[in-house]
């Protein structure tokens, strides 16, 4: 019996001498590598800095228990991001009854010049609300090429939303991103310099789009020195029609047909030279320049020549009549947001004849890319001709 006895307090005495040796141990490691405490207060997770914001006129205000004169002002909501700054103004007092049907309105406004001699950003936002559409459901976004303009717009913006009715503009997103401020001039036209120019524009395009898009169904980007709306109800025929891609045709005074990048037909492709002088990326020596094929080309001005043929079909008068196309101008330029959203951009180059070893292509910059990357996904591009937008003269 006592040797039963002493085995098991043999053992008990080994099992103590363990536990104690083990607390010890865990004693001397939590001395060198101290075990956090677990809370479930907010105040001990790691809290990463967000990108200031500022609120204009709610400072230190719920926005849940706004009195009734709070929720009649418009709220600004101020982004200053490593590279570019964003203002975005909400129409508190507007609630869309259709957003199903809502467009977004793109500008990218170059400098204080880019309305046109004369004209300034209020007479762009009367053409804006020149069009037949409920503007409830319509939310505009300006990229802005200066500082001064910015401001400016900013105050003009401000002014908008204190004189305006609640039944217009939900939504203003102002960018301001000196990486992509052009030292071009519009007037600027030679192949050397519409490579570079068109390439910002393109980058400004996109960079407004993908900072101001939610989610509106429609997108109508909108050249700011465009001053007049023959056609008021555009809007609702470009939406009806279903189509994918839409623009009208683009007057300036006398011409008839000024937006050139809105075509159907051929385009002249570089010599075996010349293509050669692409695969070693020599761009000084590169000297092609995107051309018409003769006698293998459409324009919208070609429409006006057929209606005035005596054996014309009735149809091609028709306000809605559409023709398809392989590429599009950006004066007036229609999309359904879902292209957008897929990957379809402004290409900021020549995306026609780019391979791995080459730079960029010879054709198919900016709008003039558009149709090429759409088709691939299924969606065509057209032309309503007989919808026209004037442009300044």
């Amino acid at each position: 019996m006592s040797k039963r006895f002493n085995k098991y307090l043999t053992i008990t005495l080994a099992v103590l001498l363990c536990f104690a040796f083990s607390s010890k141990l865990y004693s001397k490691y939590t001395e060198v590598y101290p075990v956090p405490e677990t809370s479930n207060t907010a105040s001990d997770s790691k809290i990463i800095e967000p990108i200031k914001t500022h609120n204009e006129g709610n400072e230190g205000h719920d926005p849940a228990v706004q009195n009734d004169e709070e929720k009649s002002q418009y709220q600004q909501v101020t982004t200053e991001a490593k590279d570019f700054t964003k203002d975005v103004f909400i129409n508190n007092r507007l609630k869309s009854t259709r957003s199903q049907q809502s467009v977004l309105i793109v500008s990218s406004l170059a400098n204080s010049n880019s309305f046109g001699s004369g004209r300034s950003f209020e007479d762009f936002v009367n053409l804006i609300r020149s069009l037949k559409y409920d503007r409830r459901e319509v939310n505009l976004a300006f990229f802005c090429g200066t500082q001064d303009l910015y401001e400016s717009v900013i105050t003009e913006t401000q002014k908008m939303f204190d004189q305006q009715s609640e039944s217009e503009f939900g939504r203003v997103t102002l960018i301001r991103a000196p990486f992509l401020d052009s030292p071009f001039k519009a007037s600027e036209h030679s192949p050397k310099v519409q490579r570079k120019r068109r390439r910002l524009i393109a980058r400004a395009r996109n960079f407004i789009l993908f900072s101001a898009l939610e989610n509106e169904p429609y997108t109508l980007f909108l050249d700011a020195d465009v001053e007049k709306f023959d056609n008021p109800e555009m809007l609702e025929h470009f939406i009806s029609s279903g189509k994918d891609i839409i623009v009208p045709r683009v007057q300036r005074g006398k011409l008839m047909d000024y937006d050139k990048n809105s075509w159907r037909g051929e385009r002249k492709t570089p010599s075996p030279q010349e293509l050669e002088i692409m695969d070693r990326n020599e761009w000084s020596k590169f000297k092609f320049i995107p051309k018409d094929v003769p006698g293998k080309m459409y324009h919208l001005g070609d429409h006006l020549k057929q209606l005035k043929s005596p054996q014309s079909d009735p149809n091609l008068a028709r306000p809605d009549y559409t023709i398809e196309l392989d590429s599009v101008g950006g004066a007036v330029l229609f999309m359904k947001s879902l292209i957008f959203k897929q990957g379809v951009t402004f290409p900021p180059y020549y995306i026609i004849g780019t391979t791995w070893q080459r730079e960029e292509g010879y054709d198919g910059i900016e709008t003039e890319g558009i149709c090429y990357a759409a088709k691939i996904l299924g969606y065509k591009c057209w032309a309503m001709p007989n919808m026209v937008a004037q442009h300044v003269n």
